[in-house]
């Protein structure tokens, strides 16, 4: 399945070999036409840039970088979504200087992810880090108390530009093809970073690819809140320079805020391709269906609502579908596509304008290998969404474990790539760059290899359909996560537990990936192992290392996890088991549940209301009257009683992960009146910690005064349901007050792939 054409979709009369050169030809043919809009908040404009504009910035950091860092130096980029991120990234590969996106860290105590930012530093060498002004003194105080990025320069991007102010030159040379342009660091195995190394002509390649089968222009308007350190993010800039079409970008906070100002944002701005993983749609589905816009919102332009990163769900296809066609979506506009960072972004995707494409198959024949369609509605049926066909100039073999293709037409393989837009490797691993970007088939010698993407997939009448995954990797709300990092985890948090005999597994439950995890506890542990502390203590391991929220944990008996013949972990038979309802189980717990009634046991009674107690102080009784306003809003969420809600669980006990906590301290915000950092979550644990620490912020008992009362669930039904149950608050004007840095840390982990 290949297909190989190379029209020129660049404008130039001949072939480019980098960005660099057609963002160049762009600002000459239309300098003062607007490439870059960025949006405060996800509302208003926040600035604008020209086509000249970005030119001019990109050469003022080249000249910096040039007199900062050698030729092919790699630069650490952690600047926050912005037209200062889109120059410094040009004026690295400009310059000669490989740029390294990456997710900053907002909060100093999380010193586990500064950790893992170092450690991608240490792996690529990285000499600079280029930050903004307020980050540069807890870098400077990590590096200080923890030895990080101790090998680093710290600079921001004014002092970057300042360096090379002087600088007149032009560049000494343009970039060649088979140059190191950028690393694209996967969120891979927590102890060995991988950063997949695109050269320039993998973009010029990548880039044709996307604009032929998306069919953009110069005309197109594209609009994104994706991370700019994520690979679909990055595809923004990297179109605007190589196609030379603008580009609309809001924060990823302002759209986990309020998903509704993601379409907000696209009917103001007339974008016309627009996209994002699986959860993005759900969210969108939710936010119209509870939306107040009612015909003012217009999404005709939107002609390409790309769809990929994570497994994609028919389900969350429909009901997207069916939520924005009163408002202008054309149901053909809907766009799967199938991509990752090694193949620098795009691999397959619909024709344009065709729309999704669903196949029924036998569940259990695709279990042995093989897609059977069957009627929609039949026993054992699975609907599986198309990826479409494959990019331009790329090659997809379905490949058996032996490495020939699969003998069965309809047979399922591990989906192995080729073409022009395929990475070099991985930067410093040349193991790993062997095993992943170096598969040969026995009847072409000397041809150019292919990468083994480590998904399962058929091809059925042309149309590619991802099946599930060769490796054990799971993907969880578009983020990779590997399951011998998750099993370490819980077992360092537990020490009683038996090390080597856990498996965290992935199961199909409300529509979409969640995460199992199965643990053995030892035999002399099993009688006096706390089970509900051991539970409660693996929530929150998992919450705090990974950031999402495990939907079942079951502790087994001793010697019942199944492993291979060789001692490993067998995790698809686990996952079998728990399915079927085999596991010899010692406890588990599920979505919280069991943390409720174990956080029910360890309160006591439930705290009675203010107008039961007994007189107390004025601070007492306002931090009570917190505490009871947010357990109207956990219950709210939880859909319990207000007497089964917990005031001393940990809210990763009660199944808050990133995204809904985030969601839920705005709500707490907006019902008690007070403006705090989001990240107060992490520091009160519960709702008596964090009721004691809002009653002590000036200003508290003006707040309660002033703002109405506790509303009851009833008075909340319309509010649009988000990620994990929680509520979008109901003005934007209330979200006003958080900021992106503020929220950021605790959205990275659903969104990060």
């Amino acid at each position: 399945m290949t297909t190989h054409p190379n029209p020129n979709v660049f404008q130039m009369e001949v072939e480019p070999t980098s960005i660099i050169e057609t963002l160049a030809h762009h600002t000459e043919r239309d300098p003062d036409r607007v490439a870059l809009t960025i949006l405060r908040d996800g509302e208003a404009i926040e600035s604008e840039s020209t086509f000249g504009d970005l030119h001019a910035g990109m050469m003022r950091v080249a000249r910096g970088l040039a007199r900062l860092t050698e030729p092919g130096a790699r630069v650490l980029l952690l600047l926050p979504t912005s037209a200062e991120f889109v120059c410094t990234f040009y004026g690295c590969l400009a310059s000669g200087r490989v740029a390294v996106p990456a997710y900053h860290p907002q909060q100093v105590r999380k010193v586990a992810q500064w950790a893992k930012l170092h450690a991608i530093a240490d792996n690529c060498g990285a000499t600079l880090i280029v930050a903004p002004a307020t980050s540069v003194e807890t870098i400077e105080t990590l590096r200080a108390t923890q030895q990080l990025f101790t090998g680093c320069t710290l600079v921001t991007y004014e002092a970057l530009v300042d360096a090379g102010a002087q600088d007149t030159s032009a560049l000494p040379r343009m970039p060649a093809p088979d140059d190191l342009a950028f690393l694209q660091y996967t969120s891979g195995s927590t102890g060995t970073p991988k950063g997949v190394m695109i050269t320039h002509g993998n973009i010029i390649d990548n880039q044709r690819s996307i604009a032929l089968l998306m069919r953009h222009d110069r005309d197109t308007r594209m609009l994104s809140w994706l991370p700019l350190y994520h690979d679909m993010g990055l595809s923004m800039p990297l179109q605007l320079a190589s196609i030379g079409l603008s580009v609309v970008l809001m924060s990823p906070v302002a759209f986990v805020q309020q998903p509704g100002r993601w379409l907000r944002a696209i009917a103001e701005h007339r974008a016309t391709t627009s996209g994002g993983p699986n959860f993005a749609y759900a969210l969108a589905a939710a936010a119209l269906d509870g939306s107040d816009d009612g015909g003012r919102l217009d999404l005709s332009s939107w002609r390409v609502a790309f769809c990929g990163a994570e497994p994609i769900h028919r389900q969350t296809v429909t009901d997207f579908i069916d939520a924005a066609s009163p408002h202008g979506f054309a149901p053909g506009s809907f766009y799967p596509c199938y991509g990752m960072a090694e193949a620098t972004l795009i691999v397959s995707g619909v024709p344009y304008g065709e729309g999704a494409h669903y196949l029924d198959v036998d569940n259990v024949k695709l279990a042995a290998g093989i897609v059977e369609p069957v009627q929609p509605g039949a026993a054992n049926a699975k609907s599986l969404v198309s990826c479409g066909g494959t990019a331009p100039g790329t090659e997809i073999r379905i490949a058996g474990p032996d490495g020939r293709p699969v003998a069965d037409p309809n047979g399922v393989g591990e989906i192995w790539v080729r073409g022009g837009a395929i990475g070099v490797g991985y930067y410093g691993n040349p193991e790993a760059t062997r095993s992943t970007f170096g598969a040969h088939v026995d009847d072409e010698p000397g041809a150019r290899p292919f990468l083994r993407t480590g998904d399962l997939g058929a091809i059925v009448d042309g149309r590619l359909y991802v099946t599930g995954r060769v490796k054990d990797m799971l993907i969880v709300r578009g983020r990779n996560l590997y399951p011998q990092d998750i099993e370490a985890c819980v077992q360092d948090a537990v020490p009683a537990l038996r090390r080597g005999c856990g498996a965290a597994v992935s199961v199909q439950a409300d529509g979409e990936e969640k995460l199992v995890i199965i643990q053995e506890v030892g035999r002399t542990a099993r009688r006096t192992l706390d089970l509900d502390a051991t539970l409660r203590a693996m929530v929150v391991a998992i919450g705090e290392d990974f950031g999402v929220m495990p939907h079942a944990i079951v502790l087994v008996e001793p010697a019942t996890i199944e492993k291979t013949s060789s001692g490993k972990i067998a995790r698809a038979l686990c996952r079998r088991a728990y399915l079927q309802g085999e596991l010899r189980a010692v406890a588990s717990w599920t979505d919280g549940a069991h943390a409720m009634e174990a956080g029910a046991a360890r309160d006591g009674a439930v705290a009675p209301t203010v107008a039961e107690v007994a007189p107390h102080s004025d601070s007492t009784l306002i931090e009570r009257e917190i505490a009871d306003r947010i357990v109207r809003i956990v219950a709210e969420r939880l859909k319990l009683a207000e007497t089964q809600v917990s005031r001393t669980a940990a809210w990763v006990e009660m199944g808050f992960d990133s995204v809904s906590a985030l969601q839920f301290s705005l709500k707490v915000q907006h019902t008690i009146g007070l403006t705090f950092d989001a990240a107060v979550l992490w520091d009160c644990s519960n709702v008596e910690q964090l009721a004691a620490h809002l009653a002590r912020m000036q200003g508290a008992a003006d707040a309660l005064r002033s703002s109405d009362a506790p509303a009851s669930a009833a008075a909340h039904a319309h509010s649009a349901p988000i990620v994990g149950g929680a509520e979008a608050p109901p003005t934007r004007e209330q979200l006003a007050a958080l900021s992106d840095a503020q929220a950021e840390a605790l959205l990275l982990k659903a969104l990060q792939r």
